[in-house]
């Protein structure tokens, strides 16, 4: 049995194309590539999310019940790994301080260096941190909420508005705020009213070739 190829008849056969089906259940296109090319595994939430946007049930894309049923059965968190999550399940689980759904996962990756069990990542967007130093679009980060956020520490926050951001954690005499590296960027600078949190710290990276 191919999952991957299972849901790209499925996405073909609704005349859909990859990138409709990625906006829609907020994911990546090349995740989506490589999961329908069997280069990727899918977690139970990935799998209902797609199952949304096409319009089936989850057990459609499994040969039998048996096999759906023993699937969500088995799923396990990969060792050694942590979830890339999307941003806005980022911004969720910031506002919930809830344990993070272990099924929310896109994929599971190695983290490149020591983390707590709580640590996730996230796929960079724009620019705004692409600067000395800092970060280019499609760059994977991994965030600890465990480590605490100094100054000068790279961190994701969510403001009172509800808006998830990726910035240099400063301070001066007015108090901390958030600064993008990219010194072309507009409004570089973002003060911390009260009610804003920190997701957590950035501890690592990588760049996916």
């Amino acid at each position: 049995m191919n999952i991957g190829e299972t849901i790209r008849r499925i996405r073909k056969g609704r005349h859909m194309t990859l990138l409709e089906v990625a906006n829609i259940i907020e994911s990546d296109v090349g995740n989506l590539s490589r999961l329908e090319r069997g280069k990727q595994g899918y977690s139970p939430e990935l799998l209902e999310r797609l199952a949304d946007a096409l319009g089936v049930k989850v057990r459609d894309f499994f040969d039998s019940d048996d096999n759906a049923q023993e699937f969500f059965e088995h799923a396990v968190i990969p060792a050694g790994q942590v979830p890339l999550i999307s941003w806005v399940q980022a911004g969720e689980w910031c506002q919930a301080h809830d344990p993070m759904p272990l099924g929310h996962a896109e994929e599971w990756l190695p983290c490149p260096t020591k983390h707590s069990s709580s640590t996730f990542a996230l796929r960079v967007v724009g620019d705004s941190m692409d600067g000395p130093g800092g970060y280019r679009e499609g760059e994977i980060v991994f965030v600890d909420p465990e480590i605490a956020a100094m100054p000068n520490r790279d961190v994701v926050a969510r403001t009172p508005d509800g808006k998830v951001t990726f910035k240099r954690l400063k301070e001066d005499s007015e108090g901390r705020y958030l600064l993008a590296l990219n010194p072309a960027w507009p409004d570089r600078v973002i003060r911390c009213p009260e009610g804003t949190l920190i997701c957590g710290v950035v501890i690592g990276s990588f760049v996916p070739r």
